[in-house]
């Protein structure tokens, strides 16, 4: 296959971090304490259903302005790994908790999926399989949608 393209679909993203991951990565870039003790209580709050709270141990708050940013901040990791041995795999391509890897054969393209659901592990979240895969972007590829668009290679 030419110029293979992974797309990755992260399966509820927002309800799956891993509490105790997501803080050490908080932790290495906020160094106020107070305010970890405040991100670590929002994410210690639970879920209330039928007037009962029950703790969860991974998610963020559904709903709050700042469930984004945490999700951003413990996909940085992502972005780490990209920079060091994923790099050979491929070129990452993130907006938050969307990201495609652009690589140059089908062999690194597997690769660099099978990278993408280590990393993702360590953070307590899965791929959804039904919604990731590998597809070619050359000539008679069917491409993929990414943020709304639909992408392809086509000639000049």
């Amino acid at each position: 296959m030419r110029n293979p393209a992974v797309e990755v679909d992260i399966r509820d993203c927002f309800g799956t971090i891993d509490h105790a991951a997501l803080m050490a990565e908080v932790a290495r870039r906020v160094v106020d304490r107070p305010m970890l003790k405040l991100v670590r209580a929002r994410l210690r709050m639970g879920v209330l259903q039928g007037g009962v709270t029950s703790p969860t141990g991974a998610g963020t708050i559904q709903g709050s302005p700042i469930s984004p940013l945490l999700a951003n901040l413990a996909l940085h990791v992502l972005d780490e790994t990209w920079q060091g041995e994923g790099r050979r795999r491929g070129v990452l391509v993130r907006y938050c908790y969307d990201f495609v890897v652009l690589s140059p054969t089908s062999q690194r393209a597997e690769q660099a999926r099978e990278l993408a659901a280590r990393v993702l592990d360590g953070l307590g979240m899965r791929l959804r399989p039904e919604k990731s895969g590998i597809t070619c972007l050359g000539r008679g590829g069917r491409g993929f949608d990414y943020l709304g668009f639909h992408h392809r290679k086509v000639e000049s």
